[in-house]
Formats: C-alpha cells, sequence, structure tokens
C-alpha cells in the first residue's frame, strides 16, 4: 500500500469489512501508522470526496485489527463505512510510512512498452484498488486500464521514463 499525503491528512489505511453485529470493523493500516492510530481519538474517513472525522471507541489487535467507531452500534450502520479509506490529521502522524520504490504520481507520464507489441502509450493516470495499481494509457485511440502488476512487469528505467512489460494477449483489446 502506498501512502498519500492529501492535503493537510494522510492516509494511514483502509477499512474492509463489518466484523460481528456490534458495529466493530476491520481495518488494514500501513505498519508505520499502528502506534499514530492507536494514540488518536478520532480518524477521518473519506466519504463523498470529504474526509469526516469519527470518534473511536476502541481499535484492538494487531495485524487483524477491529475498530469501533462511537456512534456506530450495529452491522448495517457499520455496512457504511466497508472500503473507505481511512486518515489521520498530518499533525497527527509521527511516523513516514514506507512507500513503494515511487509514489504513484511518479509513473504518470512513463511509457509502457510490451516486450512483444513495443511502445503501448503513456501512463495518463494510475489507480490505487484493493487488488492492484492499474495505468490508464490510451492505445489506438481508446482508453485502456493495465494492471501494474510485478508478475507483468520485466523492468522500470526511470531514466528512460519506460516501464518493460509482458502483457497478456488480448488485454489491449478489453473494453
Amino acid at each position: 500500500m502506498v501512502s498519500k499525503m492529501i492535503g493537510e491528512v494522510v492516509k494511514i489505511g483502509r477499512i474492509g469489512r463489518t466484523h460481528g453485529f456490534k458495529g466493530e470493523l476491520k481495518i488494514n493500516l500501513e505498519d508505520a501508522y499502528h502506534q499514530d492510530a492507536l494514540a488518536s481519538k478520532s480518524l477521518l474517513v473519506a466519504i463523498g470526496g470529504q474526509y469526516i472525522p469519527h470518534f473511536i471507541q476502541y481499535l484492538r489487535g494487531t495485524t487483524n485489527m477491529l475498530l469501533k467507531l462511537e456512534e456506530v452500534n450495529d452491522k448495517e450502520t457499520a455496512s457504511v463505512f466497508q472500503q473507505k479509506d481511512i486518515y489521520l490529521p498530518i499533525h497527527q502522524v509521527t511516523a513516514v510510512a514506507e512507500e513503494e520504490e515511487d509514489s504513484l504520481a511518479d509513473w504518470i507520464g512513463l511509457t509502457i512498452v510490451d516486450e512483444n507489441l513495443g511502445v503501448i502509450g503513456t501512463i495518463t493516470d494510475v489507480f490505487d484498488l484493493p487488488q492492484q495499481f492499474l495505468a490508464e494509457v490510451s492505445y489506438h485511440a481508446n482508453t485502456v486500464m493495465i494492471p501494474l502488476h510485478e508478475d507483468l512487469i520485466l523492468a522500470v528505467d526511470l531514466e528512460k521514463r519506460e516501464i518493460l512489460m509482458d502483457l497478456p494477449e488480448g488485454l489491449l483489446e478489453l473494453e
């Protein structure tokens, strides 16, 4: 997971599924932010493009953490928070998360080159999905989404601003 600093907040993790019937939520935090989250009295949840503060009733666990928000007391209410990113105000963050080799913004502008087809196109955007990163590329006047998965990437040359890939047959024809 790549840490993102957006304005005055830092993405520290993501809420997964509900747990039980009391409104608990399973969360995945970046390792570097566990202590910051445990020390905080509230978290910001990204809902509808806004960061909404929610008070923490408790946060427990080490690898499989459970979060209970004060105003959430049942599974139905908790389900609204599923698959939402969670943030802390930057002034509450003491750790700096280990980022992957490059931030997502660094990938924009790189050219994807397939080892069989040659130049595919330039990355215009990158999406951080729970399963993987997807690169948006213009290819033959169409926009295609290419998974930036380690099994497909053969080499990254930042000096040439190229990513050499072995793309699955038919991927570029998907709509």
